[in-house]
Formats: structure tokens, C-alpha cells, sequence
């Protein structure tokens, strides 16, 4: 998604940060529906950030939580 929005966030001078982590679990999950999700969460942010004045960061994490589950973070 984030190779897909990039267009997108460089036009908007919106700098992208991705922090994937490599050891997580699989999730099952219906994967247009997650995208379509995604998708909206990066677009929304680009939208809030695109008339500040400066540059706004978009970061997207993913990573193991406390319990042991996937987290996906978008800010």
C-alpha cells in the first residue's frame, strides 16, 4: 500500500517512515478488504496533513504485541 500511495504523499510533500518488523505472525484476513482499509487510513492522514504548511510525516508500523498478536499502527 505504501508503494501504491507514494505518488500520492509525494505530492502532498507528506515524507513516508515505514517500520516493518520481519518476525510476525500470519494473520488470516480478506486481503481486498484490508487493503481497502489501509488504503483509506493513509489516505485520511495525507488529506490532514496536506495543508500545514510543512512537511507532515506518515508512519506506518507493524509489529508483535504484548499478547503476542499482530499490530498495525498508522499515524
Amino acid at each position: 500500500m505504501v508503494a501504491l500511495l507514494r505518488g500520492e504523499a509525494d505530492r502532498d510533500s507528506v515524507l513516508r517512515r515505514t517500520e516493518l518488523a520481519a518476525d510476525l505472525p500470519k494473520a488470516m484476513a480478506e486481503r481486498v478488504q484490508l487493503q481497502q482499509v489501509l488504503s483509506n487510513l493513509v489516505l485520511n492522514a495525507i488529506e490532514a496533513m496536506k495543508d500545514m504548511g510543512a512537511a507532515g510525516e506518515l508512519s506506518i508500523k507493524s509489529e508483535r504485541s504484548d499478547n503476542g498478536d499482530l499490530l498495525v499502527s498508522v499515524s
